[in-house]
């Protein structure tokens, strides 16, 4: 078909232009496939009274912190009803509340160790499992950081673990993450590519050009065939152009111009309120596009980025405010409704704000994903799925009823747009067992296992995903 279709373009004498042109037909008997991806957003947790939505499953308004999500509601499920159940039953050490819940968040089996998790992170086991598949990429899996001030040896929170009680460190400062992952990458030249994508697409449109003019020669059956191939040249010409354009390796010039003051991942500076905010604005807005390109040029299909709680000068929140020692310790009291700053409207706006600039992060990075091509007409977000997760539910240290929401449907696999209210848990108060969830991210991206964790609390795919 290929050969006789030639021998055709040729005797209507197209010559040079076929020559220089890959049939179309050929391109798409043999597409290459679209890699699917997932990205691990760990935030604080979420003020309970205000993140949940209203409404039914698909008629549902979002809670107030979650507004700047709004632009993405369709491709997000808010889930309510999710507890860390493996938590419940660990008989292993325990920790403080915030050990507790970071060893269980994305580990979710029994614990040795009070601070370590007893198992491989969710993350983690995927970027094995792809391995183990076939799928190489340069890195199995990329760690980010946000937050004012950290390190670049920190262990998120102790949630990350390649295997049980073995944290993973990872990339605070953009420069570091940039040298890390970028510098020795030789792909994603934003000239060459520039160049490549000139000279295929004047091929293109030369074959055009001649078909254009030839098409008045022709007449029935053959002027059939023409405009057939024709379509195929342009369907194949923005595959090409959208191949081209996905993957972009990031400037590292650029990258440092917005890196300007002295101060910028430099000064340990709690008390200048404008260093750390401005180094948390500045790292979650270039590693999420540094993490956006990763994904883009295949570098890796598994990333994580975790969010630090905004700092006190994007809140509006000064140490002494209210009463209290610091922002955490605000945090705690708005959440206890023993408290009387939980009913008080000042105070229980910082929080809200703190809350807020999360969502809003994460409303960034999906619009970044969106804003890649990829080769088949959709985006990078339209094949990968986030899930927004936390080590706590919020200030409270519960673990029950865990704010998670998952934003994109890996190609199609989840149902998206909804507000997915679990059905009680007959075996816990806390509710479904997020194992369970983490069983249906890893199928979503073509893991087959049927349980993660600890197998006493999971029970396969979380039910109404789909």
């Amino acid at each position: 078909m290929v050969s006789s279709r030639r021998s055709f373009l040729q005797t209507l004498g197209l010559g040079a232009a076929v020559a220089g042109l890959p049939m179309a037909t050929r391109a798409r008997a043999a597409p290459t496939p679209i890699p699917k991806r997932v990205v691990f957003f760990f935030g604080s947790g979420m003020l309970y009274d205000v993140w949940r939505p209203t409404g039914t499953e698909t008629a549902w308004e979002l809670g107030k912190v979650h507004k700047p999500l709004a632009p993405h509601k369709n491709d997000l499920i808010v889930l309510d009803g999710l507890g860390m159940v493996s938590e419940e039953i660990d008989t292993g050490p325990s920790g403080n509340a915030h050990n507790q819940g970071a060893k269980h968040s994305l580990a979710a089996t029994n614990t040795t160790v009070k601070d370590r998790p007893g198992g491989p992170s969710i993350d983690q086991l995927i970027a094995k499992k792809l391995k183990e598949q076939g799928v190489v990429t340069q890195f199995p899996s990329l760690e980010f950081q946000v937050a004012g001030w950290t390190n670049d040896i920190e262990g998120y929170s102790g949630a990350v673990a390649s295997e049980a009680n073995t944290l993973l460190p990872g990339m605070w400062d953009p420069r570091k993450a940039w040298d890390r992952v970028f510098g020795g990458f030789t792909g994603g030249d934003s000239t060459a590519a520039d160049a490549l994508r000139k000279r295929q697409l004047a091929v293109m449109g030369l074959a055009k050009d001649e078909f254009a003019r030839l098409r008045a020669r022709v007449s029935g059956d053959d002027q059939k065939k023409l405009d057939t191939h024709v379509a195929l040249v342009r369907d194949l010409e923005s595959r090409i152009d959208a191949v081209v354009r996905t993957c972009g390796k990031p400037d590292r010039k650029a990258l440092e111009a917005k890196i300007t003051e002295k101060c910028d991942f430099a000064c340990y500076k709690p008390e200048d309120y404008a260093v750390f905010a401005r180094n948390w604005d500045l790292s979650a807005n270039l590693n999420a596009d540094l993490m956006v390109a990763a994904l883009a040029c295949d570098l890796t299909r598994v990333s994580f980025m975790e969010m630090h709680t905004a700092p006190n000068g994007l809140v509006g929140y000064k140490e002494g405010d209210f009463g209290t020692t610091d922002l955490h310790d605000l945090i705690h009291k708005v959440n206890d409704s023993r408290d009387a700053l939980s009913t008080n409207a000042a105070a229980r706006a910082v929080i809200e704000r703190v809350c807020t600039l999360e969502a809003q992060k994460l409303a960034d990075l999906i619009a970044k994903m969106k804003a890649i091509p990829e080769s088949d007409g959709q985006t990078l977000f339209d094949h990968s799925v986030i899930l927004w997760c936390s080590q706590i539910g919020y200030g409270s240290h519960d673990l029950a009823n865990i704010p998670w929401v998952i934003a994109g449907d890996a190609n199609g696999y989840f149902k998206t747009g909804r507000y997915l209210k679990l059905p009680p848990n007959p075996k816990s108060k806390r509710g479904q067992p997020h194992n369970d969830l983490f069983v249906s991210m890893a199928n979503a991206v073509d893991i087959p296992i049927s349980t993660f964790g600890n197998a006493a609390c999971c029970s396969g795919p979380l039910p109404g995903l789909r």
